[in-house]
Parts: structure tokens; sequence; C-alpha cells
């Protein structure tokens, strides 16, 4: 290795590490319009531009780091991320499957493969490789957890509790454990089982607003609105553009008879997420039962533009009755 191409190879190394990327980068394509036959310049260059996020870039300049002789499983593992963020699924196998020959002891290896079958639509085979996996890894909670997020994707419930179940066993306090075994358990009905997981993801990470929004919908669909309503306020404390939990929100309220609230919530929702007609929907219905009919036809009419049936059905009723 020359003096100077070890030299930038630190120097980049010395700015990825206090996240100086843009410079990073300036000093990687200075390195590699001196050195363009370099293979370890080609991936340093790609592990910027993947870590910026500029995937199509990263993807050729990992190929060429490969075609230049850097052939190892933790460039073919970036390489498949980023053929996964550009859509490329089939291509992202291969790199998976090349990576795992390499290191066949890392499960997280294998656990990208198995999300690259998934999205390129091969379920059977990420079948296969989560069977070998839960047997070859059995103490690996992750594992366990994946499998049981790839078994509710199926909608096959009562699989993904007993994966998610044996995930928490290996890690008790694992917050997404125990909220996605909650989630399973809502789809199967199972309203006191899914509470007790959500309250302990809460507790657990009490900066998380899925897992409140969850809580509260579980009290939702109990009737027990006075229970759910200061959960859903909570979840758009912690994220002031949760559209979901606004109506959930304003739902809580208007079926409590808070109808003012629950006007002025409804219309918060309209104004984080303005493509959603459900929003104008609800706003439309809520100011109609105030007996603000004309302010309910204006809100109605948005939400009918955008194709809602919803909408343009309480409109027509509330304008013959005008």
């Amino acid at each position: 290795m020359s003096g100077k191409r070890a030299s930038y190879l630190q120097k980049i190394g010395s700015l990825m590490m206090e996240s100086k990327l843009k410079e990073a980068l300036k000093v990687a394509e200075k390195g590699l319009a001196e050195n363009p036959d370099d293979g370890a310049l080609h991936q340093q260059c790609a592990e910027i531009l993947f870590l910026q996020r500029d995937f199509p870039r990263a993807i050729e300049e990992y190929r060429c780091a490969l075609k230049l002789g850097m052939d190892n499983p933790h460039l073919h593992k970036n390489l498949g991320i980023a053929l996964l963020e550009d859509s490329r699924y089939k291509d992202a196998v291969g790199e998976f499957e090349r990576a795992c020959r390499m290191e066949p002891g890392d499960f997280t290896l294998k656990l990208n493969l198995a999300g690259a079958y998934i999205l390129s639509g091969e379920s059977e085979q990420a079948e296969e490789l989560f069977g070998k996996l839960t047997r070859e890894f059995p103490k690996e909670g992750e594992v366990h957890y994946q499998y049981g997020l790839f078994l509710g994707g199926q909608q096959r419930y009562e699989e993904a509790v007993a994966a998610y179940t044996k995930a928490i066993k290996r890690k008790k306090k694992e917050a997404r454990y125990l909220l996605s075994r909650g989630g399973a358990y809502a789809s199967l009905g199972k309203l006191l089982e899914a509470k007790e997981d959500f309250e302990m993801s809460c507790k657990l990470r009490p900066d998380n607003p899925l897992a409140f929004n969850n809580l509260g919908y579980c009290y939702f669909l109990e009737g027990a609105y006075q229970r759910a309503i200061p959960l859903f306020r909570r979840v758009v404390e912690l994220d002031g553009n949760y559209y979901l939990a606004y109506q959930n929100l304003g739902a809580a309220l208007a079926m409590s008879g808070e109808l003012v609230e629950a006007e002025s919530v409804f219309r918060r929702s309209t104004e984080v997420d303005p493509s959603q007609p459900e929003g104008f929907h609800n706003l439309g219905r809520t100011l109609h039962q105030l007996g603000r009919d004309e302010d309910a036809v204006k809100s109605l009419r948005k939400g009918a533009e955008l194709g809602d049936k919803a909408c343009r059905e309480l409109l027509g009723k509330i304008e013959d009755k005008l």
C-alpha cells in the first residue's frame, strides 16, 4: 500500500468516524481520481454513499470494488441492502446468498436474506430459511422475532404469537417483541393479552407512540373511551404528525360526547395529512352533529373531491336538508 493511498484511506476513515460524510466523499473522489483501479477506495466511496442513502451510486461503487477484487461479506451485505432500497429485490437475494456462503455462522446475514426473499415474493424460500434459522440459532431472540413478523404478514397470527413468545423468553425486556406480540393477539381478538403486552411495551419504551396508540385502540374497541383518550393524547404529544392517532383521539372524544374538542382534533388531522379523505369525513360529520352544516359541507366537499364515497353520501344528505 503506497503512503499516499494509505493516507487517503486513513483520512476517509477518520472523517467517517466524525460523521463528516461530505468531506469524506470529497477525499474519496480525489483519491479515486488518482487511483481509479483501487478497489478499497471504491468500497470506501460506496460506504459513504450508502450512509448518505444515495443507493444508486453506492451500488455502482460497490460493483466497481467487486470487479477490483474487494470480495467480502460486508460488501455483499451492504450491496444487498442498497439493492433492496432501490427495489431490486432479485439482485439483492443474490448478494445476500453470497454473503451467507462466506459467513455461514452469521445469522444476521441470513435474516437479511429472508427479508429479501419476502420482498421478492419468494415466501416458500423465506419460510424454509426461517425453519433452518430457528433450528440453527434457537437461542437468538431476533431470529424468532423476525419469523414472527413473517408469520404475521401472512396473517398466521397464532403461529406468530408462538414465535414472538420464544423471542420474549430470550429477551424479556425487548419492547419491540412485546409490541408485535400484542399486535398478533389483537388480530386474534385477544384484547386482554394484547393490552398486557402493549402496557409493558409502553413502560419499556415510553417514547414510542405506536405502543400507546395500540393500547389506546384496544380500550377503544372495548368501548372504554375514557381510558383510551389519555393514551391517544400521549401519542400526539410524542408525534405531532401521527395522522391515525388524531383520528383515533377524535373518534374517542366524539363517542364520549366531547364534540367540540373532537372537531378540533379532526381538523388537525386534515392539516397533518390532507390527502386522507377520512379526516374530512369525520370532521364534516362532527360539524353536522354540532349543527354547523355549512362548515360541514365545506369539509365533506374536500373529501368528496378525493373520491370518498362516505363523504359524498353524507354531503348529499346535508345538502338535501339545506
